[in-house]
């Protein structure tokens, strides 16, 4: 009876440390990405479709959804802005990057959501 329990709390400790070792590969940060699409002087036809590959570079790859209307509170009042959003979800936070490439890129900061999530497999 003695080596029953100890065999199957060696089992439940294994079964514990392998279903740990699944919920890290399937952690993941989501990052949601607002980035401006009316900047002075920035060419959406080529910096568009670059950051799309900068994305999928960066995080295997994106959901773009689309066009995006919001607003700001500024000192003048309320700013309307037109936007494109994406939803971006990576194994690590890669916001800095993805900031530092649109600052530079669209010539204004972008507004990023970062949050830790769990990828849905059905797999198990």
């Amino acid at each position: 009876m003695k080596r029953l329990t100890i065999c199957m709390l060696v089992l439940l400790m294994a079964l514990g440390v392998a279903s740990m070792a699944l919920a890290e590969e399937k952690a993941m940060v989501v990052h949601f990405v607002v980035v401006p699409s009316d900047s002075p002087g920035v060419n959406y036809a080529t910096e568009v479709p670059e950051l799309q590959k900068m994305l999928t570079r960066l995080a295997g790859g994106y959901t773009a959804m689309g066009a995006t209307h919001g607003g700001s509170a500024k000192d003048t009042g309320l700013t309307a802005e037109q936007n494109m959003s994406y939803m971006v979800a990576a194994k690590k936070n890669v916001a800095a990057e993805i900031s530092t490439y649109v600052t530079e890129h669209f010539k204004e900061e972008p507004f990023i959501l970062v949050w830790n999530a769990q990828r849905y497999s059905q797999d198990k």
